[in-house]
């Protein structure tokens, strides 16, 4: 956590931690959040939302404007935003897992996403029902919002 350089405010933050196990739940509401790239994980600025998480499920809202994500292991350049809302949540149990996304919008000059849906995984199977709306997305901007490891160069 020191390596990321937190800044911004943390509201209502609760955390249930046990020695033996660790950090059991976390509550908490950010505005304004900064945080360095840390290994694989991007870095950001301006990040708002509230984040409800216990053990095996959680809950993420989004409520950011004028976001700058710093993704260099995934992307090839910084991508900023506009605005950044909706909510994900997710729950797993062994090997089963469900995420859910509703109303996720992410918007800036390049393009408008919407998505909406959810992926199942149980006893080895996938099941996903997912709406993916893409909307004003400029033609010659779409490949700096995909991971690069994804498509090849002469794609």
């Amino acid at each position: 956590l020191v390596e990321t350089k937190p800044a911004g405010d943390i509201h209502a933050l609760s955390a249930r931690y046990q020695p033996d196990s660790g950090v059991q739940a976390l509550d908490l509401r950010a505005e304004g959040l900064a945080i360095l790239p840390w290994q694989d994980y991007p870095g950001a600025n301006d990040l708002s939302f509230s984040l409800s998480w216990q053990q095996n499920q959680g809950e993420l809202r989004l409520n950011s404007h004028q976001t700058t994500l710093y993704a260099d292991s995934w992307l090839d350049e910084t991508v900023y935003l506009e605005s950044m809302t909706g909510e994900v949540s997710w729950h797993y149990q062994q090997e089963n897992w469900h995420i859910s996304a509703e109303r996720l919008n992410l918007w800036n000059d390049d393009l408008n996403l919407s998505l909406n849906g959810r992926v199942n995984h149980q006893n080895g199977e996938t099941d996903t029902d997912l709406r993916l709306e893409l909307q004003d997305v400029q033609n010659n901007r779409w490949r700096a919002y995909l991971p690069t490891s994804l498509i090849p160069e002469d794609f």
